[in-house]
């Protein structure tokens, strides 16, 4: 787990991740999530970005503990795996590189090993791998609250046709697409996602 804060006031800006190499019971499948929240006066809360509410049954049959209702990514209409191992329940990713600096932080999560096929209670570790690389690196600049949240993400063969979902959960605010850029204002903070490569995507409200 890591937390960025701009601040300790109850205005300040914080980001938070998830992302850990070890998973017990009521945990949920959010290797690699984050959510970004705005403070305001008087401690009112306003997200940029959240979990996704009401918390309803996921379109696997799930509770909303599924990577559906998180801010990840789904791999071929695969969520994260429900277990690690016969004794450790849910995937397990790390978070190989942080920083904490007076004036920014930094980390990169690796969640390679949070997606495979089939996987069950029976089977708990899944048949084929679905991901080569997934990577979430994230920057936070505390002076003037800058986030930069970069992805990277190879699918394997035979699954590399497969479509990847991104999810993201915009509590207060619609976003909007223009181009290759969808954004989101909310009061004076703006978040903007551009897709690098490859140049073009569908979008689902």
């Amino acid at each position: 787990y890591l937390a960025s804060r701009s601040a300790w006031s109850s205005t300040a800006f914080q980001v938070s991740l998830l992302c850990v190499d070890n998973f017990r019971g009521h945990k949920h499948h959010d290797q690699g999530s984050v959510n970004f929240y705005q403070g305001k006066a008087g401690g009112t809360d306003d997200w940029m970005c959240s979990e996704a509410q009401p918390f309803t049954t996921a379109p696997n049959g799930t509770a909303f503990s599924a990577s559906h209702y998180h801010n990840v990514w789904l791999m071929g209409g695969h969520q994260q795996r429900k277990k690690g191992s016969p004794n450790l329940y849910g995937p397990v990713a790390t978070i190989p590189r942080a920083y904490q600096a007076t004036l920014y932080s930094y980390a990169r999560m690796d969640c390679s090993d949070a997606y495979w096929t089939n996987f069950s209670s029976s089977n708990w570790h899944g048949d084929e791998k679905l991901n080569d690389y997934l990577h979430r690196e994230v920057f936070h600049i505390r002076t003037g609250n800058y986030v930069v949240l970069y992805d990277r993400v190879t699918m394997t063969d035979p699954f590399t046709s497969g479509a990847s979902d991104q999810r993201w959960h915009f509590p207060k605010v619609q976003p909007t697409v223009a181009s290759n850029e969808i954004k989101s204002d909310n009061g004076t903070n703006r978040l903007f996602m551009r897709l690098l490569y490859p140049g073009s995507y569908s979008f689902t409200w």
